[in-house]
């Protein structure tokens, strides 16, 4: 019980907080694996917002940037689980295109590619977007 939830929680909200960084190298990904069981996937920003929306958030343990790429983490989580998740937003792509869970501020440039030839987005909306999932991770 107890012993078995340290090891699937190796790391400390603090450390969590601490560990993003939004410079880390890629190398640093491999520090996290594949000790205990963890599956890297790389997704799309409009999928990692979408499971913001959606609440599946605390089923991520980490969430790393890197060159525009998320990486997310899993550890003991199924991939079944994410592939139901993946399914499902992307069946509501066309909702999600338009909703402003995007981006903070609707006028910025990534809200105004949306609506022309879909979401895109650059360095800052990944990161206004990232520092809103932290706060949902570490529960603040």
């Amino acid at each position: 019980g107890a012993h078995n939830l340290q090891m699937d929680r190796p790391y400390s909200s603090k450390r969590l907080s601490l560990a993003f960084n939004y410079q880390w190298h890629l190398k640093t990904i491999s520090l996290f694996e594949p000790k205990r069981e963890s599956s890297r996937i790389a997704v799309s920003p409009l999928l990692v917002a979408a499971m913001s929306q959606l609440g599946f958030c605390r089923n991520l343990y980490l969430i790393i940037t890197f060159r525009s790429v998320f990486y997310i983490v899993f550890l003991r989580i199924k991939l079944s689980i994410y592939e139901f998740v993946e399914n499902f937003v992307l069946s509501q792509f066309t909702l999600l295109r338009r909703s402003s869970i995007l981006v903070d501020n609707r006028n910025s440039s990534a809200a105004k590619r949306a609506r022309t030839d879909g979401p895109r987005f650059d360095v800052s909306d990944i990161l206004v977007m990232t520092s809103r999932l932290d706060n949902r991770i570490l529960g603040n």
